[in-house]
């Protein structure tokens, strides 16, 4: 299938988007970038549309057919382009459930926990992070905490799409650290990120830049000792 046309359609600063671009590079799935001008509109055109209604990035199109949601993405690109279980196992069943729980518990409440703190004021809605969404945002860390405390990766002792995907959300903390618990609080998860960082050759040209624009963007309008009009 590797012949058929791959494009994926993203923009840097979406951390969804850096993590299906950085499996796309890992796997050496030839694709082509399209960066998408979200802030001005670019995902509500009538060509994207037809392929993701919910005008949102990342979107994978193979040939006809397109998919949006970056853990489905991420499910598709190791089902299509892959020859053997590497990074989702589907030959074993109980490693396929755990990697599919933490992609589950990823999406459903520690990246929605942590966006749903940060992303008012990178918008520029207010200027602090309120305690309610800090301690929200603690007790998924806690949970992650937990589940790194018992494997070297998030899924298991072997890296898989459950890494790509946590990618997402710990980037997202780590830019904007600055108004939530340091980092270092959470050893295991520091110590995980370092691991991919290093591990994933490709992060330091898709993954770093991403995440340097989100910390500018969060931190233009985090201003703790003012008060939001």
């Amino acid at each position: 299938m590797q012949h058929t046309p791959v494009d994926l359609y993203a923009l840097p600063l979406s951390p969804p988007s850096r993590s299906v671009h950085l499996l796309l590079t890992q796997l050496g799935v030839h694709h082509k970038y399209i960066e998408v001008d979200v802030m001005g509109g670019g995902t509500r055109t009538d060509e994207f549309l037809a392929m993701n209604p919910q005008h949102t990035v990342p979107v994978l199109k193979h040939g006809d057919f397109a998919i949006s949601e970056s853990r489905a993405i991420l499910i598709y690109v190791c089902q299509s382009f892959l020859n053997g279980d590497k990074f989702y196992p589907e030959n074993d069943p109980q490693k396929i459930a755990i990697i599919n729980q933490r992609l589950n518990f990823d999406l459903g409440i520690l990246y929605r926990k942590i966006v749903d703190a940060v992303t008012p004021v990178c918008f520029g809605l207010t200027n602090d992070i309120p305690d309610k969404e800090r301690e929200n945002v603690d007790g998924a860390m806690k949970d992650t905490e937990d589940y790194l405390s018992k494997s070297k990766y998030f899924g298991g002792d072997d890296l898989s799409l459950a890494d790509f995907s946590l990618l997402a959300s710990i980037t997202v903390y780590e830019a904007c650290e600055k108004g939530l618990t340091p980092l270092s609080e959470y050893p295991n998860t520091e110590k995980w990120l370092k691991t991919m960082k290093t591990e994933l050759p490709s992060y330091k040209e898709i993954g770093q830049p991403g995440v340097e624009d989100y910390r500018a963007w969060f931190e233009t309008s985090y201003k703790p000792s003012e008060q939001t009009v």
